[in-house]
């Protein structure tokens, strides 16, 4: 009786075990016929019960059911789980891990993992779209880690690198920004051909002061992609921002080569030339004035030939002709002679009124409200007596 007992006890054992067998098989059994909310009961139960819950097969079918739960047009199935991708790819990975040895589902599970990657994609680039920039990181962040996993190095791979570094910076926080170098380093090692990613990752180092990092960065981007003319501008940017003014202008000098017509590098150009004009003694170097006065003025000219209208163009040409005139004023207040003085007086009131004026005026036509601009022309009219327009741009301005 006591071998009867025993053998008794041991039968209610395997049925136990056996029963959660089966349930494993009764979730994908349901799976395959559409009933998910009865897959999702079996299965669940199937992933908690000490017998089961460590195997592989047990969480391979709960990835695959949480993945069609989350992909269901059912709003009854939908709504059992609002966070059915996440738990799928959960389970997909648990599954991964306790299948490391036998390696049963490898394939199908690679297949199902870049299924989850490409719902997660999705779902960043919605993020990204609606500036929910930290969201984004985040989620780019699985998808990475499932093309990891997966080995799979395709294009959803990159784009998700590529804009998980830009929705990083995008954060404006610090502790997430940071990241950003990690996912462009990566995209570099990979030899990926985008110069944005040199350039992102080059101004990243800007930001932290370390220029010799953001040169080696665009030097590594012309090794891999040739010198273009993104990589000239950054350059140019960096030798502005550490003050090597030659340096850059070399670097300006080579865009304008590389493309004659882009305005943009010709007014970099001239405000270049301008602003070194503002720090030169003309009294102790005139030589280096001229040459910087004239660079400046043919380079913003040869910008504003190619587009008339641009703002900025207009603004600092007229604002180098009027800073001109007040040198003019300046050394003409020390002539004694009345003829001299009186001669002298038209040239700088000529530089105010017939060139300075002329630009200023067309560049208030294209931004009637900048107020540095009227700030200006108020000098001008003032200085040249032009009550009426004096009158009228005080008016604009005390409506500020």
């Amino acid at each position: 009786m006591k071998k009867i007992a025993i053998l008794f006890i041991g039968m209610i054992f395997l049925m136990k075990l056996e029963a959660q067998v089966i349930n494993i098989n009764s979730a994908f059994k349901y799976q395959r016929e559409g009933k998910l909310d009865r897959a999702k009961t079996a299965i669940d139960e199937a992933c908690v019960n000490e017998e089961t819950k460590n195997k592989a097969k047990a969480w391979f079918y709960k990835g695959i059911i949480y993945y069609d739960i989350h992909s269901s047009t059912n709003p009854k199935f939908k709504s059992l789980d609002s966070n059915a991708l996440e738990i799928a790819y959960n389970s997909f990975m648990t599954a991964f891990k306790l299948d490391e040895q036998e390696k049963k589902y490898t394939n199908e599970l690679n297949s199902n993992l870049n299924n989850c990657g490409l719902e997660f994609y999705n779902e960043a680039v919605r993020e990204y779209n609606r500036k929910k920039y930290e969201k984004a990181v985040n989620t780019f962040s699985k998808v990475i880690e499932i093309k990891g996993s997966t080995g799979t190095t395709d294009s959803v791979y990159y784009y998700s690198l590529m804009y998980a570094g830009v929705a990083a910076q995008n954060t404006g926080k610090p502790e997430i920004k940071v990241k950003s170098k990690d996912f462009f380093r990566k995209l570099i090692d990979l030899k990926y051909k985008k110069t944005l990613i040199y350039t992102m990752l080059a101004n990243i180092y800007l930001s932290e002061k370390d220029t010799l990092n953001a040169l080696k960065t665009l030097q590594s981007g012309k090794e891999n992609l040739g010198n273009n003319l993104e990589f000239i501008l950054a350059e140019a940017n960096i030798y502005l921002l550490k003050k090597q003014i030659k340096e850059a202008q070399n670097m300006l000098k080579l865009a304008i080569e590389k493309d004659p017509s882009n305005y943009t590098v010709l007014y970099a150009i001239g405000t270049n030339y301008f602003n070194l004009v503002k720090d030169i003694n003309y009294e102790t170097d005139s030589i280096t004035y001229k040459n910087y006065y004239n660079e400046s003025e043919i380079n913003l000219k040869k910008a504003l030939e190619l587009k008339p209208d641009f703002f900025d163009a207009l603004y600092n040409l007229g604002a180098l002709y009027f800073n001109e005139g007040v040198r003019l004023f300046t050394a003409g207040q020390n002539i004694k002679d009345q003829k001299m003085y009186d001669k002298a007086k038209l040239v700088w009131e000529s530089k105010w009124k017939d060139e300075a004026q002329l630009y200023l005026e067309k560049a208030i036509a294209i931004s009637q409200n900048d107020k540095e601009t009227l700030i200006v022309l108020k000098q001008i009219y003032a200085r040249t007596n032009q009550t009426d327009k004096l009158k009228e741009v005080n008016e604009k301005l005390n409506k500020k």
